[in-house]
């Protein structure tokens, strides 16, 4: 098949967050596997547009995307969705494109859905990753009546795509619930993880220390800083505590604000950079326990399914598709968001209880290569986009297809 992958990030973006990565592994697998992939995206770094091509991937990176940091951000979601369906429509009138797949995000494909011709139909796929409307609180108040009309883009781009598939099933529910989706018609297929290279590695010896390990972006909204109160609870038990925080700091004083947390325990932190993915396990294999406390996250988290893929116990909190990923006391521990209590207890179960930290340890790994191992999920995402391709309207089983009267219900 040929086909279109639309992501807001890709590699080398800066702040590579998870539609990217996903995108990513997405088009290296299915190239893999025969497919000739063109991923569109966007140039942050550069003002012109160009195309590259990286281990069998053709890349089209438009011109930056503004963001919400600009005076009218729905206006400019709109221009920048425009000219995603330009490159879209460019690429398809080249060489007939057999499948395009977007992201939710800010209704990239609103434009391209809004304006195709009855024959020239690209089957079109929308993954859901985090839609808006699960967080419209979390934008600034001078933005309510930009974002109601987002929502209303969105939606329209939802029930207008041939089918939809989501990350977990907290979207999927969601979004049903919400833009009048059916629900049976929205697969949940994950991307995965690469099981192969997060392993357990037997030539890596864990830390002396107790070692409590985060891998992402180091906010507030990840739970950094409650992660952070937590460890310096701990340390005052276990003196040799450290606490690695892997990822790049977004905000300056955000970092000095941690810092300051645990001045009193000076051993404690350490802010380790950017660490190379092929780099990664080492670092998860060294550690006892992953440590994970978002006040919001929509879908299973990529660091989180390759800490257990490592055989990390992982704790996490009980927001959005997270518990989806956890069986609570069996491979880790779920518990209510905000709770540093709650996230001292179960840490200190983890810390001081070997036999505890093995068995759910294995049990993480096993679950992970069970249920999230790229090739299994790399394969069933291969099987829907031929369905949707094709026409089909089947997947599993189930139907996916929206002819006519779209996803509507």
């Amino acid at each position: 098949m040929r086909i279109a992958l639309v992501s807001k990030d890709y590699p080398p973006t800066k702040h590579l967050g998870g539609i990217g990565t996903q995108t990513y592994h997405l088009a290296h697998g299915l190239a893999g596997l025969g497919h000739e992939i063109h991923v569109i995206t966007i140039s942050p770094d550069m003002d012109c547009r160009h195309e590259e091509r990286s281990q069998g991937v053709s890349i089209i990176r438009t011109t930056e995307y503004p963001g919400p940091k600009n005076n009218m951000p729905l206006s400019e979601w709109i221009t920048h969705s425009a000219r995603i369906a330009s490159e879209v429509w460019t690429l398809h009138s080249k060489n007939p494109v057999d499948l395009v797949k977007f992201a939710d995000y800010q209704g990239e494909g609103f434009v391209h859905l809004m304006n195709r011709e009855y024959s020239n139909l690209i089957p079109t796929v929308i993954q859901l990753h985090a839609p808006i409307i699960d967080t419209p609180e979390h934008w600034p108040e001078t933005y309510q009546e930009v974002i109601r009309l987002a929502i209303a883009q969105e939606g329209v781009s939802l029930r207008l795509a041939d089918a939809i598939c989501s990350n977990c099933g907290w979207n999927s529910d969601w979004a049903a619930k919400r833009y009048g989706l059916r629900r049976e018609r929205i697969p949940t297929i994950h991307a995965g993880v690469d099981t192969d290279l997060f392993s357990p590695r037997q030539d890596v010896l864990k830390e002396e220390r107790p070692t409590i390990v985060f891998v992402g972006r180091i906010t507030k909204e990840k739970g950094c800083d409650l992660l952070v109160k937590a460890a310096c609870k701990l340390a005052v038990e276990y003196p040799d505590l450290q606490l690695w925080l892997i990822g790049r700091v977004l905000a300056d004083s955000f970092q000095d604000e941690l810092r300051e947390t645990a001045r009193a325990f000076p051993n404690l932190l350490r802010f380790c950079g950017h660490i190379e993915r092929q780099d990664l396990p080492a670092y998860l294999c060294r550690a006892h326990v992953f440590g994970f406390a978002p006040v919001f996250e929509t879908g299973p988290s990529n660091a989180c399914l390759e800490a257990m893929a490592c055989g990390l116990p992982i704790i996490i909190t009980r927001v959005g598709g997270m518990p989806e990923m956890v069986m609570h006391e069996e491979t880790g521990f779920v518990i209510p968001p905000g709770d540093l209590e709650a996230l001292v207890v179960a840490l200190r179960r983890v810390i001081s209880d070997e036999a505890l930290r093995a068995n759910m340890g294995k049990r993480a790994r096993d679950y992970t290569v069970n249920t999230y191992d790229r090739h299994k999920c790399l394969r069933r995402m291969e099987a829907f986009y031929k369905a949707v391709a094709n026409g089909v309207d089947d997947f599993e089983g189930k139907p996916i297809l929206h002819p006519g009267e779209k996803a509507l219900s």
